[in-house]
């Protein structure tokens, strides 16, 4: 097994974590980042291209930033700005598009869910509250399937 598919295997047992912790505490652990986080820059440098590793560092600063920026508002939680940072640095530019497309699709049928079915939310004064993790780590870890396939 490579690098690549051993460092994808352990990324997807930690989002199943997180999807779990987050529907039933709403909550995102900085270990669990933490690990997600090191996969991320082992199956970078595993790669004979280290200019990756340059571009997706610099990809993540700057959706960091902007994530940083959402934070502030109170647009998206703490959890979820470090998750989605790391998840910048592991998708990359080459996949962000990919990525944006299955964790809008994710949200958008998580919210349906939650809205009209069962699935876990909080009304804060009149506002759906859902944990956005579950659509963070499930996009993340459908992008790195396909990307491994390919």
């Amino acid at each position: 097994m490579t690098i690549e598919r051993a460092t994808t295997v352990m990324m997807i047992a930690a989002l199943a974590f997180v999807i779990v912790d987050d529907l039933q505490h709403y909550r995102i652990k900085n270990s669990a980042v933490i690990l997600l986080g090191l996969l991320s820059v082992t199956r970078l440098l595993a790669q004979p291209n280290l200019n990756a590793l340059l571009e997706h560092s610099v990809f993540a600063i700057l959706g960091f930033g902007l994530l940083i920026i959402a934070y502030l508002r109170g647009l998206v939680g703490g959890g979820d700005t470090k998750l989605l940072g790391v998840a910048f640095f592991w998708t990359g530019p080459e996949t962000a598009l990919m990525y944006s497309i299955f964790m809008l699709l994710l949200t958008l049928a998580y919210w349906a869910g939650a809205k009209f079915g069962p699935l876990p939310s909080q009304d804060v004064r009149g506002r759906l509250k859902v944990p956005f993790g579950p659509s963070i780590a499930g996009a993340w870890a459908i992008t790195a399937i396909v990307s491994i396939t390919l």
